[in-house]
C-alpha cells in the first residue's frame, strides 16, 4: 500500500472506532487521478491543519440515536 493511501486507510479506522458510520468523497474525473492522488487530496482535507476537529462545536443540542425516535414520535 502506498503511503498515503496507508495514512488515509489509519484515520478512517481511527475514525470507525469513535463513532464513524459512513463517508463519501467525490473525485471530478477518475481518469486524471490515481489512488495514491486522490488519497492525497482526501488526507489534505482530513488533516488538522486544514479541519480543526472532527468534533462538533456548533452549540447544537445532540441526542443519542436512541432517543431520537421516541422523541419524534412525541410531535
Amino acid at each position: 500500500m502506498n503511503p498515503e493511501t496507508s495514512k488515509l486507510s489509519a484515520w478512517h479506522e481511527k475514525e470507525r472506532e469513535k463513532g464513524l458510520l459512513d463517508i463519501k468523497f467525490f473525485t471530478s474525473n477518475l481518469s486524471n487521478t490515481t489512488t495514491e492522488n486522490f488519497s492525497r487530496d482526501v488526507n489534505l482535507i482530513t488533516s488538522s491543519e486544514y479541519n480543526e476537529s472532527t468534533e462538533f462545536n456548533d452549540n447544537v443540542e445532540r441526542h443519542p440515536a436512541s432517543q431520537v425516535l421516541p422523541m419524534l414520535l412525541k410531535l
